[in-house]
């Protein structure tokens, strides 16, 4: 075990590592099966949160965590195009659900068609993605690795010098975050807050490892955490959606036989849902920057400082 790496801080790391392997595990059948959204989501969730304990894990078994974290993440990328691709055909449907016409009239019918072949292909890059973990053997290899490194004590507490490392990875993801807030108030700061939004998820990932061993004290970030996560990623799926449809009706035309247009009733439904998509981000907007003045005001992120966590 490295030196630098206190055995309690390890303990808790390897822990929570192969908490999230056997949440992988779990999720391969229905995953493969590719009938279940939900499944896909959580696969990919617990793949991030693996990743997330891995790097943290880091300092105690340096070359191997890093080699470990590249094989998660070729799962993750391969989960990630399938879950979005799920996120838009379930707008879409909602979408024709709420039109006046059925199924949302023909250019929603299209859209639909569209991307539901796109999640097709997407699918078979999740079968190779999970076929070549089963082949690597990388979680098997993970379970041996570090039952070493799991220390069987009654409680979660950390000693002073484990909470001291706890609490400087903390702060480095805090920080990270911290570094956007400065565009909360720029609506057109898209690229910004996407980048914010995945730096509210690793907070929120590293801060769920270390839940127990602060005690309690991190359930209110995590909460906040949590929430300024599904604001801003439900911001950014109105983004995706404003810079798709442009790009999707621009395909259609080109697709059309010589001389033929794309139908007034289909251009017609693709604007209304990009109307749709820039009310909604309207509102979604509004709320984040509320709830980030919120955050403020109460102190949420102070409670993470290092002083206050090393108590």
């Amino acid at each position: 075990m490295a030196r630098l790496c206190d055995q309690s801080y390890c303990s808790l790391c390897a822990k929570a590592i192969l908490a999230r392997i056997a949440d992988v595990r779990r999720l391969i059948r229905p995953v493969r099966k590719g009938q279940d959204a939900d499944a896909v989501h959580d696969m990919r969730v617990a793949s991030r949160r693996l990743r997330m304990a891995l790097g943290l894990f880091e300092p105690c078994l340096p070359q191997q965590a890093a080699q470990w974290r590249r094989e998660a993440r070729r799962l993750t990328r391969a989960l990630g195009q399938a879950r979005d691709l799920d996120v838009q055909i379930e707008f879409v449907e909602s979408f024709g659900r709420r039109s006046a016409r059925p199924s949302g009239g023909p250019g929603v019918s299209l859209l639909g068609k569209y991307l539901r072949k796109q999640r097709g292909k997407s699918q078979r890059k999740v079968l190779k993605a999970l076929a070549a973990l089963k082949s690597s053997d990388v979680m098997a290899n993970m379970e041996d690795s570090l039952g070493r490194f799991v220390c069987r004590r009654s409680t979660e507490i950390l000693p002073p010098s484990a909470m001291a490392l706890s609490a400087r990875r903390i702060g480095q993801f805090l920080a990270a975050m911290l570094r956007f807030e400065k565009f909360i108030a720029d609506p057109l700061a898209i690229g910004e807050h996407h980048q914010m939004r995945i730096a509210a998820k690793r907070l929120r990932y590293c801060l769920e490892i270390f839940r127990n061993a602060c005690g309690g004290r991190l359930d209110a970030p995590i909460k906040a955490a949590k929430k300024l996560q599904t604001l801003l990623g439900e911001l950014h799926d109105c983004d995706v959606w404003l810079e798709f449809l442009p790009r999707f009706r621009a395909r259609r035309r080109r697709e059309a036989p010589a001389g033929a247009a794309v139908s007034a009733s289909e251009s017609a439904a693709l604007t209304a849902m990009r109307r749709d998509r820039k009310r909604r981000r309207d509102v979604l907007y509004r709320r984040v920057v509320r709830f980030w003045a919120q955050t403020r005001r109460d102190g949420t992120w102070l409670e993470l400082s290092p002083k206050r966590l090393s108590r």
